[in-house]
């Protein structure tokens, strides 16, 4: 029983990190995905003036 309880822990940290490194994956492909949107508008705003 103890043992079962252990391994259930350790999945659940397992997830939990999992989770966490999901989580900053996208933040970091947003952030990308930001840059490269940044860089598109930058260059029309330009042409515009």
């Amino acid at each position: 029983m103890v043992r079962w309880f252990h391994w259930f822990m350790v999945l659940r940290v397992h997830c939990c990190l999992l989770e966490n490194a999901i989580g900053k994956a996208q933040e970091l492909l947003a952030l990308r995905n930001h840059r490269k949107e940044r860089v598109v508008v930058i260059p029309a705003e330009m042409s515009l003036t």
